[in-house]
């Protein structure tokens, strides 16, 4: 009988290291709340890596919740960044106040900074359709971004100059072969680490996300690919 007992603790401890891998570690996610800067609520669901590391920004397309991003946060995670997946204020939309869905962006960014221990300056985004709204002045105006994964990028209202001046910052950009704002955001990006997919079916953004399997596993390479350029001095 010891025997026994002592063998199946022996195949527990081996099997310990896969029990316990990133992939199964990686869905420690729990509810947050917070305030934007004129104390309006928000919520979110703040997904931790139990490391020290890089984070990702997650910003929604106009329609706001999207169920099908649950799985993609958790993936980012399990390679180690901590992630942010938030919503817009309560009846809100960034199609109707860009200024105040900044505002927001801004809370959620400083939150983030602060849960994942990393500072401000290696965060990344993530924006699903008008969150490119959002994210490209936000990058262009705080020049704090790493890096941006923009889904089917809507860049009604942003300027030239704020597309030039993310020129340096790294981007994925995902988008139907009709959409002028992929175009621009990736004739105006030098990295070499930019990349730009383009779909001859016209999608919506989120479809355009179900849609393709390979997409969702791209962005969760990408990030590992252009995190994986900074020292552990970063963190």
């Amino acid at each position: 009988m010891r025997h026994e007992s002592s063998r199946k603790a022996l195949v527990l401890l081996a099997l310990l290291p896969f029990l316990l891998a990133p992939e199964a570690r990686a869905d420690i996610r729990r509810p947050i709340q917070f305030k934007s800067a004129d104390g309006t609520n928000l919520s979110g669901t703040f997904y931790d890596s139990r490391a020290v590391g890089p984070g990702a920004l997650f910003l929604l397309d106009c329609e706001g919740e999207a169920p099908e991003l649950v799985n993609l946060a958790g993936k980012i995670t399990a390679a180690g960044p901590r992630v942010l997946l938030w919503n817009y204020r309560s009846g809100g939309n960034p199609k109707t106040s860009i200024e105040k869905a900044t505002a927001d962006t801004n809370a959620a960014w400083q939150l983030l900074a602060h849960q994942a221990r990393v500072g401000t300056d290696v965060i990344g985004i993530v924006a699903i359709g008008c969150g490119a709204r959002i994210a490209v002045p936000f990058a262009a105006k705080t020049g704090k971004v790493k890096l941006m994964v923009l889904i089917s990028p809507d860049l009604e209202g942003v300027t030239d100059e704020q597309v030039a001046a993310v020129g340096d910052v790294p981007l994925q950009i995902y988008a139907n072969g009709d959409e002028a704002g992929a175009k621009r955001l990736f004739a105006a990006n030098h990295n070499d680490k930019t990349q730009l997919k383009m779909y001859r079916r016209t999608e919506t953004a989120m479809n355009l996300y179900r849609a393709d399997r390979a997409l969702r596993d791209g962005i969760d390479t990408y990030f590992q690919n252009v995190y994986g350029a900074f020292s552990a001095d970063d963190f």
